[in-house]
């Protein structure tokens, strides 16, 4: 494989040399697997790939049987649900795959999962519909549930069986859910526009309620799926170009700003990457851009990266690149590609890893600001895990930490150190087990407060 950063720290291009050359909106999404791989979703590709961040020389490797399904140059699955059982559970786009594919991620098995006309209700739908679902969570019942698109139910899979059935009222037949998020154990739907239902879904109960609201009376229009972030917050890109807030809980939306100067068209029909630093990112568009929000800023910026001529065959053409990407444990956001030959790799944390790496204690400190978001995490205590574990621990012994994981010896496990500390609401103890791999001693900041 070759490696290309094209004079950003950022950005990396990772060139592949097993892909198919014909190019053709191969992999939709990007999902992290439980065996700690990207794994590529099939749109037009004929396989599903697997991409090892820890063996870059291995490049895509292709796992399972060829995909026809029925369509074989036709738009075939698309955003997955990891499961409890390691297995990703993906949706189909065509109308005519009727069924949900399956990749147990840790046995390297791809199977299919038939949709039946009796499990989803979908009567007229059936045969004709696109995006009968668009999305889909893990429930704390350990089911997987979509929320309907185009379908008329909410759609149940249990990964014990991987038995599917319908649950709750009718939503009709228009679009109503680009996205479905699980907020303390209750399923909101990601409105696609104002025309939405505004719903909660109980699935310990297995109860919809339905709430009164017209989205603060806003009008607007969601092409693609967004970030959850940790702002409890969901972002996403509208189709008049517009940078979206929604508080799915309050059943609101806030515009934020015109994206249409910091980012190409395209990225209305990319979804959004929660990077390792909170941040959110989208993946590079055929103009060459990749653009980032700053949740903590509320700032709106893009990085160019120039294209490499010999390499750039299917860049000109205006095609949708990427379509997505997924944060692995290193911390590197990795886009397997859509139309492009190479996997993209967004390291957030790049300038901060060089600074710990190699600063002195007093530039350590001045990174204060960066450590803090790293801990930020809203609504989960009175206090971010930063602010207790100055309380608890003080700034110097945190700092004492941070030395000791960057230490000549310890270098290896600054990542996993960074991303532990961005990904879990953890006081600072808890971080350093998980950077020692001791995850069975994994605890909360709750757990450690009634300890």
């Amino acid at each position: 494989m070759c490696y290309e950063s094209n004079g950003s720290a950022l950005v990396r291009r990772l060139f592949l040399e097993n892909i198919d050359k014909r190019g053709g909106n191969m992999w939709s999404y990007s999902i992290l697997g439980a065996d700690g791989c990207i794994w590529g979703i099939p749109c037009q590709a004929q396989h599903v790939v697997r991409y090892d961040p820890e063996n870059h020389d291995e490049g895509l490797m292709y796992v399972g049987p060829k995909l026809h399904d029925g369509i074989d140059d036709e738009m075939k699955w698309s955003k997955g649900v990891l499961g409890n059982n390691g297995c990703i559970y993906c949706l189909p786009l065509d109308p005519l795959v009727h069924s949900i594919l399956k990749i147990n991620t840790q046995d390297r098995i791809v199977s299919i999962v038939k949709m039946s006309l009796e499990a989803t209700k979908e009567k007229e739908n059936f045969d004709e519909t696109w995006f009968l679902f668009a999305s889909g969570v893990l429930a704390d019942d350990g089911c997987i549930y979509y929320m309907p698109a185009f379908g008329e139910y909410i759609l149940r899979l249990d990964p014990t069986n991987d038995s599917l059935s319908s649950v709750g009222p009718s939503f009709g037949n228009e679009l109503q859910f680009i996205d479905t998020v699980n907020i303390d154990g209750i399923i909101y739907g990601v409105p696609a526009s104002e025309k939405s239902a505004c719903v909660k879904f109980y699935p310990n109960e297995q109860r919809v309620e339905q709430v009164e609201s017209d989205w603060n009376n806003t009008t607007f229009h969601v092409h693609q799926g967004g970030v959850f972030a940790r702002d409890n917050f969901y972002y996403s890109i509208t189709s008049e170009r517009y940078l979206l807030k929604i508080d799915v809980r309050e059943f609101k939306v806030f515009f934020l700003c015109d994206v249409g100067s910091f980012t190409c068209s395209q990225h209305t029909n990319m979804t959004g990457i929660l990077g390792c630093d909170g941040n959110i990112y989208w993946p590079l568009d055929s103009n060459g851009y990749l653009s980032k929000y700053d949740i903590y800023l509320e700032e709106k910026s893009n990085i160019f990266v120039q294209p490499r001529k010999q390499y750039n065959h299917m860049w000109n053409d205006k095609r949708q690149n990427f379509f997505s990407g997924a944060c692995a444990s290193n911390g590197v956001i990795y886009c397997i590609p859509f139309n492009e030959l190479y996997i993209l790799a967004i390291d957030p944390m790049h300038e901060f890893k060089i600074t710990l790496t190699t600063g002195s204690k007093n530039e350590i400190s001045k990174t204060q600001t960066m450590f803090k978001k790293l801990f930020y995490r809203s609504g989960c205590c009175e206090e971010n895990s930063y602010e207790y574990a100055i309380r608890r621990y003080s700034l110097s012994r945190i700092m004492d930490v941070v030395n000791k994981v960057i230490s000549e010896e310890d270098k290896e496990i600054l990542p996993p150190f960074i991303y532990a500390a961005s990904f879990e609401n953890s006081s600072l103890d808890v971080i350093y087990l998980l950077v020692k791999r001791d995850l069975s001693s994994f605890k909360t900041c709750e757990d450690n407060r009634r300890s």
